[in-house]
């Protein structure tokens, strides 16, 4: 029983909540050379908006491994989706230090609504 329950803890953890967003950062991953269908995404969270609701900015970590040699250590990855619902539109990158991601931050939010605290 314990040995289930930790393994839907682990399931919910994983679930990002939306799987077109969860394909495309998947298929960002792979474009780049990592492996995107093993790489874990963690922190996804909404940071910026426009009304009504259409577009949206999301950050987010990952830890995955290059393609072209599994074995190599795992690398760290701070991304950044822009989402636009009304045409059906996913822009995602992603870098290898948090500082360049929030200089990405600050021009995709720019006169968005955003989230009072710091980025991850």
């Amino acid at each position: 029983m314990r040995r289930l329950l930790l393994s839907l803890a682990d399931r919910w953890n994983r679930w990002l909540g939306d799987s077109d967003l969860e394909r495309g950062l998947r298929a960002h991953l792979n474009d780049q050379g990592y492996m995107g269908g093993s790489a874990k995404v963690t922190g996804l969270r909404l940071v910026a908006i426009q009304r009504p609701g259409w577009l949206q900015v999301f950050i987010f970590s990952a830890i995955a491994s290059k393609a072209s040699n599994p074995s190599s250590p795992t690398v760290q990855l701070f991304g950044i989706v822009r989402q636009d619902e009304r045409h059906r539109h996913l822009q995602v990158e992603t870098f290898t230090d948090a500082p360049q991601r929030n200089r990405r931050f600050e021009e995709w939010s720019k006169d968005l609504v955003q989230l009072r605290r710091p980025l991850l």
